[in-house]
């Protein structure tokens, strides 16, 4: 009987669970939204052909690689990295499928292991990973906008040099605000109008995509690894005085859950940084940081090199990681926003409550980064990050007042030559 098709594991093989892996690709079949399919590739033979569901799932099931790769390397509550027998414990009891529809959440489903335990198969969502992949590409764009709209120059020569900058970023802006309203349409869409949502983000792109992909699946993984498996918690190192305090017990999960997230994000984009993944030597990245002449020693020359190019793609992981996290609360507040004006108070309701965690999470966040300058030597927050984050907020709620309730209307004919993002291997926010 030949095997039934599945996605192999990167770095788990050994431990992946084949039965397992196989039922995320039947369950990747059972909830595939024929008419987008159609919608978004009509020359598709979906129905027919399992090396389909196989092939956009592998993206994913890499990111789920990553992702054990980071928790082993991860503290856990008592300090002590989590470890690479503990990952590949998990590598056997979970499997991961991209959602091939416009389905806006992931879900996590229980199924029995080969051997004989309890497993669990994580439905990802492609949409919604897009969607935060369009604002977190976005968001430098976004920031500087709302700074200059902030500054705006009273003489006329710097008023003339103003506009000559800041039309760009407006142009940007209405780029940006036609991409999520094709991707919010779609969500809304009946049969009759279902199309493939406008991209913005450049092919070559990869840092925004990974990043949110990664972040939204690390939440629900955090959820497994911390309550379903019942063994070892992974609670972030996170003082409850601060962040955690009068939270509700189920508004503190989720927080917890999302603070673990932005850490193994981080961790996961550094571990994969490049081709040759390795973890830079932090003792050398803080000689670096001081204020030191380059060597006239070849040697200790390119050493210095070295750690200033750790300390830079440092900083870019970060970087993207915050960005991730901040585009997750962007998106479901736009989401929340879209429930509302189609009259579902209960999905709104259910969307609206990340926002009763963002500022508990963005609290935890500032808290890493200005943390990792002692353990790194190197400064990953800047007091104006709390300012960038508020333009984003700004920028959400316009949206929320002046785009959603445009989405009723027919939407815009796709411009020629935007890339369709369901052919790039993703599916739908």
């Amino acid at each position: 009987m030949p095997e039934a098709p599945y996605n192999r594991s990167w770095l788990f093989h050994e431990q992946q669970d084949v039965g397992l892996a196989a039922e995320a690709v039947k369950l990747a079949r059972v909830f595939a939204d024929m008419k987008f399919v159609r919608a978004a590739n009509p020359d598709s033979e979906w129905l027919r052909d399992w090396s389909r569901y196989v092939d956009y799932n592998a993206r994913t099931r890499h990111t789920l690689d990553g992702l054990l790769l980071a928790y082993a390397i991860t503290p856990g509550p008592g300090g002590e990295p989590h470890g690479f027998d503990r990952a590949r414990t998990i590598a056997g009891q979970l499997e991961v499928f991209t959602l091939a529809s416009p389905a806006l959440e992931c879900q996590v489903f229980e199924h029995p292991t080969q051997a004989g335990g309890q497993g669990y198969i994580i439905a990802f969502s492609g949409f919604a990973s897009d969607l935060m992949a369009t604002v977190a590409w976005a968001l430098p764009t976004i920031c500087f906008a709302y700074q200059a709209d902030e500054e705006t120059p009273t003489d006329r020569r710097s008023l003339e040099e103003f506009v000559r900058k800041f039309a760009p970023a407006q142009d940007a802006l209405r780029d940006l605000d036609e991409s999520l309203a094709s991707h919010l349409r779609l969500s809304e869409a009946g049969d009759a109008r279902l199309q493939a949502p406008i991209s913005i983000l450049p092919a070559h792109d990869e840092g925004s995509r990974a990043a949110c992909a990664t972040f939204l699946l690390a939440h629900e993984f955090s959820h497994v690894t911390q309550g379903d498996f019942d063994t070892e918690a992974m609670r972030p190192d996170v003082p409850p005085q601060n962040f955690l305090a009068d939270l509700p017990d189920e508004i503190r999960l989720e927080v917890e859950a999302d603070c673990a997230a932005f850490t193994l994000t981080m961790n996961a984009l550094i571990v994969r940084d490049g081709e040759d993944p390795r973890i830079p030597d932090f003792r050398a990245l803080k000689k670096a940081q001081l204020p030191l002449r380059p060597s006239r020693f070849p040697r200790k020359r390119r050493r210095q090199e070295q750690a200033q190019e750790d300390a830079r793609m440092l900083m870019n992981c970060v970087n993207h990681a915050t960005e991730a996290c901040l585009s997750f609360y962007a998106v479901t507040e736009l989401l929340s926003a879209v429930a509302r004006h189609r009259g579902d108070e209960a999905q709104a309701l259910r969307f609206g409550k990340v926002s009763e965690r963002r500022d508990a999470v963005r609290g935890y966040m500032q808290w890493i980064r200005e943390g990792l300058e002692e353990t790194w030597g190197v400064s990953m927050w800047h007091p104006e990050e709390a300012r960038r984050w508020a333009h984003l907020d700004r920028h959400i709620d316009h949206l929320s007042r002046t785009l959603v309730p445009t989405l009723g209307h027919a939407p815009p004919p796709r411009p020629p030559g935007v890339p369709d993002t369901f052919r790039r291997g993703t599916a739908r926010s």
